[in-house]
């Protein structure tokens, strides 16, 4: 995870905004689709579900719920952000 972190974290701000997380999304469908279109609301959405705290930023412990997520395929919202 740590490595993931200092990846998108460009700005080593101990979050990441909006852009940093869209590069992160886009790299990931890549990754994980062979895809890296997403459409800005489908992008709205992903970051409004992983910004649980509302904060406009996505801390690292947001970003690890998200990567479990996505190794299991599973993105119900039934996994603590704690």
């Amino acid at each position: 995870m740590d490595e993931i972190w200092e990846e998108y974290d460009t700005d080593n701000s101990g979050s990441l905004d909006k852009n940093e997380a869209k590069r992160f999304i886009k790299n990931t469908l890549t990754e994980f689709y062979d895809e890296s279109d997403i459409s800005d609301g489908d992008f709205e959405a992903a970051f409004h579900e992983f910004d649980k705290d509302g904060s406009g930023t996505i801390e690292k412990n947001e970003l690890a719920v998200f990567v479990r997520r996505m190794k299991r395929g599973n993105f119900s919202d039934n996994e603590s952000f704690d």
